[in-house]
């Protein structure tokens, strides 16, 4: 194991040698190519040579300096040759197959004779100094020579062991010469001197070379950097699954990935790079145009739209503005456009401008960026989820809430061709319910979309006919722009003939009628609210003409003064219910539940009372729809429980109050709050209060309304079902509910003095209730016949007019004393027997 892992450090390790190696050779490279770049220069070089030793030689008349002239020519022709032999074999060299011990053969080649240059150099001034101290003859060659040290930083600081060479080679003959000098002359002054001082010269021209040799290094690995980046963003921007441009300030491209090549059709061998943005969605025109004709969606009517240098046929929703979303991208006002190229070719173009620190210093604006998104898909599910929040999903038309948004922006079109009125229809099928109870609601469903197709068939006739389906049965459509002479009647007349008829359901005729109610109204003044409420209550005068006249083949009538006049009186009732709920007008009555004796009151049911200043006492039947309408039942309801708390803690300990709750309450868990604040504040008993609910419960809520009740019987809270039997009767849900009593309606007391029958329903009534193991509670009991065919069933409690009538607290509580005190009478009446 151990030898193994000894084995794996030094693999690694020559691994890693031999990347430095790569790595060196990498720069070695360019360096050598520097070195033989600038030739010239040898030129320039030979020439100041000539020069210095023709000078010297018309100083001292020395032939050495003629013969000097000839060995520089010679040495410059020879560096010709070499640099012509480089030349042959650069291009290998330079290539990844040239190898190091070619690209060291070649330093050594360049050392070699960059060497023998600066021997001569050096060997010119050595000369001079030595032999020709005091004359122009010295100090010409030495400038000469300390000049070449330029040249040897700026062509050969690539590599530092040649820039050696170099410096030795020129500075060596100097300083022997300068020493030399100082022994034979005995000038030690300037002879050392001057040699002491070519030292410090030598080692400043290390240390150029050095410094510009580390630039060219940190040069040469920014670029490889520099290619890396740029060959990973490629990769990226190849790979990326969107489209990317990149633009130059007037629109021109400069880069396109193949995404957006193939994302606007534009084919492989087609250069992008140089050619207009235009000529790209030129591109996507063309191929938005085919691939509707594919799919057919090619718009009918479409107009020759020209772009670019070609031309296209787009719709002509289309083709608005194309041309300006492009240029609000290309100058900054928008950043993102949806061009619709076709139904079947959409794109998203996001822009972003190209900005650079020079940029912003210089004041140049460097191009765009643009990613390019294919969002057909992602259009058509956003048009899919608009239209399943707009569409009704059984009838295919606008429902409720759409069609308020058409009458809404209808109302804002002001032209003066429009006409200034409104004309409003709400209709619904007449015995709808029949049909779905006789053929079931499937063939229910198929009327809807029947009648929703005839609806579908008159806006074909009147374009701008708004219609919709308000839920269940009920429909509406609008007309919302008619003149003062529009002929309304003839209008709804052929409407109604269109919508009413015989339709084919499930292979069955099935004659469709309905009933509907119309308002017309100035557009000015039109509210879709008030209209509706009035077009509804002109509905239901036509249902109430067709229940009294059975036959009717009355359609629709119109909301008229009279209709006006019960509109107004309806709201004005609303207004003043609003009111009287906000000021406490609500007065609470209590009917006692007596033993079937009268001896005892068990419970009072609270009732509630509206004093109503010109209509007198109305009783809830009056009010407490109009209460549910408006969302007014919850305080009634509040009021209600937090008053008869209080009341029947002022009476006795033992007598109970009882209240109503509607289905809207027990919708919500918020009235179990409710009636534990009401309890806490009178400090009664959560047991000596009982909540009565009605059958309708059953429609809906019937969860909700379930645990509530079950919250209040873990409360103590008793509850008892109003009213049973006669309304949406459920066994196994009644069954599921925790009632501890059920309260047997007045409607099962008529003719049981007189009929068998009647006598046998009632006792089969109160016998269900018994074997369900609740509390029996008989309504409406009016007289002692009916008592005593009652007492017949063993009923828990009798409530009627028999042992009283609705009265307010205090004489319930006067009543309470005034039973006690007689508790030896059989029966005592609290309000005359004959009362009713």
């Amino acid at each position: 194991m151990m030898q193994f892992k000894i084995s794996s450090i030094l693999k690694k390790r020559l691994r890693d040698a031999e990347a430095d190696a790569e790595h060196e050779l990498f720069f070695r490279k360019p360096s050598l190519e520097t070195l033989f770049q600038g030739r010239s220069a040898l030129f320039q070089g030979l020439i100041g040579q000539m020069g210095a030793c023709l000078i010297a030689w018309h100083n001292t008349w020395d032939n050495f300096y003629l013969l000097y002239c000839a060995i520089a020519i010679c040495v410059w022709l020879g560096r010709v040759v070499q640099f012509r032999a480089y030349d042959r074999c650069s291009e290998h060299l330079m290539s990844d197959e040239g190898t190091e011990a070619e690209i060291n053969r070649w330093y050594f080649y360049y050392m070699t004779a960059s060497s023998m240059t600066s021997l001569v150099v050096g060997c010119l001034a050595g000369y001079s100094i030595f032999f020709h101290p005091d004359s122009w003859a010295a100090a010409i060659p030495l400038a000469l020579t300390l000049g070449t040290m330029v040249a040897a930083v700026g062509r050969n600081y690539g590599n530092g062991h040649n820039v050696l060479m170099i410096v030795v080679c020129s500075f060596t003959p100097c300083i022997l010469a300068f020493v030399g000098y100082a022994f034979y002359s005995h000038n030690y002054v300037a002879g050392l001197g001057g040699a002491g001082l070519l030292i410090p010269f030598m080692l400043a021209t290390q240390t150029m070379a050095r410094a510009v040799r580390k630039t060219l290094k940190d040069t040469i690995t920014a670029m490889e950097d520099a290619d890396v980046s740029r060959q990973k963003f490629y990769n990226a921007v190849s790979n990326m699954p969107n489209g990317l441009l990149m633009l130059e300030p007037n629109g021109t491209i400069k880069f396109s990935n193949g995404v957006a090549k193939s994302m606007f059709g534009v084919p492989d061998e087609v250069e992008l790079a140089g050619k207009s943005i235009e000529d790209l969605f030129m591109h996507g025109a063309r191929k938005g145009q085919s691939e509707a004709e594919m799919f057919g969606l090619l718009p009918q009517g479409g107009n020759v739209y020209e772009f670019g240098n070609g031309r296209v046929r787009l719709s002509s929703a289309d083709a608005v503005g194309f041309k300006d979303r492009i240029l609000k991208l290309l100058d900054g006002t928008s950043k993102t456009e949806t061009l619709k190229f076709s139904d079947a070719f959409q794109i998203e173009f996001t822009i972003r401008q190209e900005t650079s620190d020079n940029s912003h210093r210089h004041h140049r604006q460097d191009g765009y960026v643009v990613v390019c998104e294919d969002v057909t898909e992602r259009v058509h599910q956003q048009e899919k989820i608009r239209y399943s929040a707009n569409i009704d999903g059984l009838s295919d038309i606008p429902n409720r809430s759409h069609m308020r948004e058409l009458v809404e922006e209808a109302r804002g079109i002001r032209a003066k061709s429009r006409g200034p009125n409104i004309a409003l229809c709400v209709f619904d099928v007449d015995k709808f319910k029949d049909i779905n109870d006789t053929l079931g609601h499937a063939a229910g469903d198929e009327v809807i979309r029947a009648v929703a197709a005839s609806m579908k068939q008159l806006k074909r006739q009147t374009p701008n006919l708004i219609i919709s389906r308000l839920g269940g049965d009920e429909f509406v459509f609008v007309l919302p722009h008619i003149a003062d002479s529009f002929d309304v009647g003839s209008f709804m007349d052929n409407a109604f003939k269109t919508i009413c008829k015989q339709y084919d359901i499930l292979d069955k005729s099935v004659d469709v009628r309905c009933s509907g109610g119309v308002i017309v109204a100035p557009k000015a003044k039109f509210n879709l609210d008030d209209a509706m409420n009035k077009a509804d209550l002109a509905l239901y005068k036509v249902k109430q003409e067709k229940k009294e006249r059975k036959e009717s083949s009355l359609r629709w009538t119109l909301f008229d003064r009279e209709l006006e006049q019960v509109y107004r009186n309806t709201q004005q009732m609303r207004a003043e219910l609003q009111e009287a709920v906000s000021n406490g007008q609500m007065v609470v009555e209590y009917q006692p539940m007596c033993t079937p004796d009268g001896l005892v009151i068990e419970i009072c049911e609270a009732l509630c009372r509206w004093h109503h200043p010109q209509l007198g006492v109305l009783g809830p039947d009056n009010f407490i729809g109009i209460a549910e309408s408006m969302n007014l039942i919850g305080n009634i309801t509040k009021h209600m429980i937090r008053t008869a708390c209080r009341d029947c803690a002022s009476w006795d300990d033992e007598t109970c109050v009882s209240v109503n709750l509607s289905v809207l309450d027990l919708a919500h868990f918020e009235i179990v709050e409710v009636i534990s604040e009401a309890l806490r504040a009178a400090k009664l008993p959560a047991t000596r209060l009982q909540v009565e609910i009605t059958e309708s419960i059953f429609l809906k809520e019937s969860e909700k309304a379930r645990q509530i009740l079950t919250t209040l019987k873990n409360m103590g809270v008793k509850t008892a079902i109003d009213d049973f039997g006669t309304g949406y009767s459920n066994l196994a849900m009644i069954s599921a509910l925790p009632l501890d009593k059920v309260k047997v309606d007045r409607a099962f007391l008529r003719d049981i003095t007189t009929s068998e029958r009647p006598r046998r329903l009632f006792d089969a009534i109160v016998s269900l209730g018994k074997n369900m193991g609740l509390g029996i509670v008989v309504e409406g009991v009016e007289n002692t016949d009916q008592l005593e065919q009652i007492n017949k069933t063993g009923v828990n409690l009798i409530q009627g007019y028999l042992f009283g009538k609705p009265m307010k607290s205090h004489e319930i509580r006067d009543a309470l004393i005034t039973k006690k005190a007689s508790a030896g009478s059989n029966v005592i009446s609290i309000v005359s027997r004959n009362a009713h």
